[in-house]
């Protein structure tokens, strides 16, 4: 008896705790409790005594916040009153309350205990709340526990809602809090005077006040008020969750006016709170209690989520009491409906239909703009697929003028948004994807920018639920990306035939996009008329994310001819935005329907020969470079979706016509950058690709010239082209890839490699960033498989080919020392560091010694400690530092620099033995390989740890008596033992 007590007693004191672990502690303790009791009447007794106790609880807020008889102490008193000491006369009571809120119990912990009370009842055999049982006291104890919940909701809500007394919201707010079902309060709203939503609230009040000095009882006053602000948010959580919990254990003794109130609430709760945790909780409560009302045997219970679904669908779409959210892209809006549409049971062919149906009416503009819209389109029948359930309940296909509202719209655009993503929900929201992407493309060119903002946020949403569930599909740059981004999208056919009218709306849509972004200038207007129509990228961004129709193996789409679609976008290669051109050449490279007939115009054949009738000469010399880079970029594209090989496809006049423009216009620079970079580009694929043209290919040339111009405008500042640094990436990447394999081919000459060597060198040392750059990444990329290659030729001998190797090693090594040298790049060292420890543990293997002379090692250690500082490692002198600190040990560049240090020290003891001249560098070492083995630091560093141990041979030296002396052989013993350990 005396042990449960005190259990009790704890498990109430727990359960009153602003900390959740510890209130979610004492609630298990009281809900065991209850299970232990073996005798009905006691739990009974039990069960009565903690609603009392939570009633009570509830009702000491109520009262001590000042909720119920604000009128009384001058109407609503301003939370800043609560907190400020300088408070009016009448409202003295209201400040009292508020300051002495701090000492009230909460209640969160209590009404989760009597949760899991219930929902542990279902197994245990406890008669009042069995399912079935209708007798009066269970009916009496089920209505006592939905109407307590409630009554802790709204207690909540008056702390931690948005709750306007001025708002015109206030169709749900006014019964709530009734104890009974007749009982109705006369106030406007249940406003606390300590609202977190307030001016300088309990919220405000902490930024506010949070910098000062104060005293130790105006601190405490704050941390209670902040109690009461926390115990709020867990009650609204803890609340809804238990009204769910209670209503779903007997719901054939619960009325229909408690299903009803207990709706509404928390649908007031959904669209009133700034919690999107508490939001949440409403959101999963709301779904209970409405699969719970469609389960019911009563038809009238079963027909609440419909009214409750009506009743939150006018809150959006009638102007009269329509009101921003509280929460952003009107969330608590959306979660109302997804509970109520995922609660119904399949198929969901009622509420869903028409909550979607009224959803997409709402988010298109009003019915004059959308017949002027349609009309200007040149589409005479709409065919909406919301058309036939509006049809069917008698309502306008389209909002009319005079109740259209804004702020609806952007309502139903975040509300569709949502829908569209949620998973549950995606065979009943696919049919009407189709009418969301037309409405969000028609949302573009609204003048208000939320209804844009929102309605971009519904053409994404679309465009991964429906086109491609990829995200970074348009960050593919190379052949395999594409293919394997594009094998997951939707073809166009397929598209088009789910989705009819979305076909027929989009060609005019794309033509008309195109039109109003013409080149034409209004000499008497000055806006220019070839900015971007608001619809043009989205429109083609949805082309170029289709899979490519060549992949597909659907029939034709209908009535959509899908290459009708190419020749609006094959204008959008002049256009003079950059963007604009790229989504059109990835757009038809989509629409290609591959390798037809010539005369047939969706064939690769027909849409090369059109990009290269566009790359004439006398175009580039009328400046046309929009033009001439549209046609290439679609070249690129197309070449890119083609598969392996390109044998054939390119003919020597066209690829004499692509290297004009890629030698940078021979040299002279007549043309952007930009065009120079994309003809590279090609020639690189097809130099890679197509082994029979190869020899027609100069690739090696033109990326020379290319990159010697670009060279020679560098640091001329007088000089500022756009475009210059993505050609000098280009051309240097395209001209090392061309010189790497002469640099490494042991059937070459020496004359021939050193000239590939210096070119090398010159790139990697370039004083365009750009440059240097992207040939020491192309250099990192090929280099392995090119060492793994000269290792295979056996029929050279192993010291001509070391002797390769250590060419390019000595040449890297020396690019590296200048790297190191000016404002160093670390992801530039870390490659070339690990270029040369590749190329060293190569000539190790062909021929066994080390590649570096003594006095350049030596003369290189404090380099390979800086590398290793540069790598973000924090311990450099050798000091011991924190242990287990995972920001100690960098990055791969600091396990380069020490691999590099590995190899320095081995070589020095091949070279001289142990001496006392290679203990402070033996030191250097050993700190730095216990910190990068910790077992907190990065993966591979501590490999680089590992692998340099073996490197540096340390534990295989020999020390024989009377070569070193004592202490010396003792300091040595000591990095042993630390290395033999690690």
């Amino acid at each position: 008896g005396e042990s449960r007590a005190s259990i009790l007693s704890r498990g109430y004191y727990l359960a009153s705790s602003p900390r959740q672990r510890e209130s979610d502690t004492g609630a298990r303790m009281l809900s065991i409790l209850f299970i232990t009791i073996s005798n009905e009447t006691s739990r009974l007794s039990f069960l009565n005594t903690l609603l009392d106790s939570l009633e009570e609880r509830v009702e000491l807020m109520r009262c001590g916040l000042g909720i119920d008889d604000l009128e009384q102490v001058g109407g609503v008193i301003s939370s800043s009153a609560s907190l400020s000491s300088n408070t009016k006369s009448n409202g003295t009571r209201g400040h009292e309350r508020a300051a002495d809120v701090s000492s009230l119990p909460l209640a969160h912990g209590l009404i989760r205990a009597l949760g899991l009370i219930v929902n542990e009842s279902k197994s245990s055999s406890f008669s009042l709340l069995e399912w079935g049982i209708k007798t009066q006291q269970t009916i009496l104890l089920h209505e006592r526990m939905i109407t307590i919940c409630c009554r802790a909701i709204s207690t909540s809500l008056a702390v931690v809602s948005d709750h306007d007394k001025d708002t015109k919201d206030n169709t749900l707010g006014t019964t709530m809090c009734s104890s009974s079902k007749n009982e109705q309060t006369t106030k406007d709203n249940d406003v606390a005077p300590l609202n977190v939503n307030s001016n300088l609230g309990a919220i405000g009040a902490n930024g506010a006040f949070g910098s000062l000095n104060v005293n130790s009882d105006e601190e405490a006053r704050r941390i209670g008020i902040q109690r009461i602000v926390v115990g709020s948010w867990l009650l609204t959580k803890e609340a809804c969750a238990t009204l769910a919990i209670v209503t779903a254990s007997n719901p054939g003794i619960i009325s229909k006016h408690l299903f009803m109130k207990s709706g509404q609430l928390l649908l007031y709760t959904l669209s009133s709170l700034k919690h999107q945790g508490g939001a949440y909780a409403a959101h999963n409560a709301l779904q209970d209690i409405c699969s719970t009302c469609f389960s019911h045997s009563n038809t009238e219970v079963q027909s609440i989520p419909s009214m409750l679904s009506r009743n939150l669908m006018t809150k959006i779409s009638s102007s009269e009491i329509v009101r921003n959210s509280t929460l952003r892209r009107s969330t608590g809006y959306a979660l109302g409906f997804l509970s109520i549409m995922r609660a119904e049971p399949i198929p969901r062919v009622s509420i869903c239909a028409d909550v979607l149906a009224a959803l997409v009416r709402l988010s298109l503009p009003c019915q004059t703009i959308v017949r002027s819209v349609l009309c200007r389109l040149g589409i005479k029948d709409a065919k909406f697929v919301y058309h036939k359930y509006t049809s069917a309940s008698s309502i306008s296909n389209y909002v009319p003028d005079v109740d259209y509202e804004s702020n609806c719209r952007v309502h139903a655009l975040n509300v569709l948004r949502l829908a569209i993503m949620d998973a549950p929900l995606a065979s009943e929201v696919l049919p009407f994807v189709g009418d969301a992407i037309i409405s969000s493309i028609i949302g573009y060119d609204d003048e208000m920018w939320a209804v844009r903002n929102s309605s971009t946020m519904v053409f994404t949403s679309a465009m991964l639920r429906v086109i491609d569930a990829n995200k970074n599909a348009a960050g593919a740059t190379d052949r395999e990306s594409t293919a394997k981004f594009a094998g997951n999208a939707i073809s166009a056919e397929e598209l088009f035939r789910h989705y009819p009218f979305l076909g027929h709306f989009l060609l005019p849509a794309l033509e008309d996009g195109v039109n109003s972004s013409s080149n034409v200038q209004d000499i008497k207007c000055t806006k220019r008329k070839h900015e971007v129509h608001p619809s043009l990228f989205p429109l083609l961004l949805l082309l170029s994310r289709l899979q490519p129709t060549e992949l597909s193996n659907a029939d034709n789409g209908g009535n959509v001819d899908i290459a009708s679609f190419l020749l609006p976008v094959l204008t959008c290669l002049s256009h003079r935005h950059h963007k604009v051109r790229l989504m059109a050449a990835r757009a038809i490279a989509a629409l290609c329907s591959g390798n037809g007939a010539k005369h047939i115009t969706s064939s690769r054949a027909y849409l090369m020969s059109h990009c290269f009738s566009r790359l004439d000469r006398d175009t580039s010399l009328k400046n046309c470079w929009n033009e001439v880079h549209g046609a290439l970029l679609a070249l690129q594209m197309l070449l890119r979706s083609m598969p392996c090989p390109l044998d054939g496809v390119l003919d020597n006049p066209q690829i004499s016509k692509i290297s004009y423009f890629a030698s940078w216009t021979s040299a002279h620079c007549i043309c952007p950058p930009s065009i120079a970079a994309v003809a590279i580009e090609i020639l690189s694929e097809v130099h890679e690709r197509c082994a029979a043209s190869r020899e027609n290919i100069s690739l090696k040339s033109v990326a020379r010239t290319a990159f010697n111009c670009t060279e020679f405008f560098v640091g001329r500042s007088s000089i500022n082209m756009i475009g210059q640094g993505y050609l000098s990436s280009v051309s240097a990447k395209a001209l090392i890839q061309s010189l790497h394999d002469d640099a490494l081919d042991p059937a070459g000459s020496d004359e021939s490699r050193r000239t590939s060597l210096d070119a090398i060198s010159s790139i990697c040392k370039s004083e365009s960033f750009d440059a240097a750059w992207a040939g020491i990444k192309a250099l990192k990329k090929r280099l392995s498989f090119s060492i793994d290659g000269v290792l295979n030729k056996d029929t050279y001998s192993k010291r001509d080919r070391a002797h390769i190797l250590r060419e390019m090693c000595f040449v890297l090594y020396d690019v590296l020392k200048c790297e190191y040298a000016k404002d160093p790049h670390p992801p530039n060292l870390r490659r070339l560091s690990r270029c040369i420890l590749e190329l060293v543990k190569a000539c190790k293997i062909l021929h066994g010694d080390t590649i570096f002379t003594k006095a350049c090692l030596k003369s290189n250690w404090d380099m390979f400690v800086g590398l290793r500082k540069l790598g973000g490692s924090k311990n450099i002198t050798g000091r011991t530092t924190k242990i287990y600190d995972e920001e100690n040990a960098g990055n791969g560049l600091s396990g380069n620099a020490l691999e590099l240090m590995s190899f320095c020290l081995g070589a020095l003891y091949e070279v001289d033995g142990l001496n006392e001249n290679m203990i402070s560098e033996l030191s250097q070492f050993r700190h730095a390989l216990l910190e990068s083995t910790d077992p907190l630091s990065p993966l591979e560093v501590r490999h680089s740890a590992a692998m340099s141990i073996g490197f540096v041979g340390i534990l295989t030296w020999e020390m024989h008596e009377g070569e070193l002396t004592h202490e010396l052989h003792k300091k040595v013993e000591i990095i042993k033992l630390d290395l033999y350990i690690t």
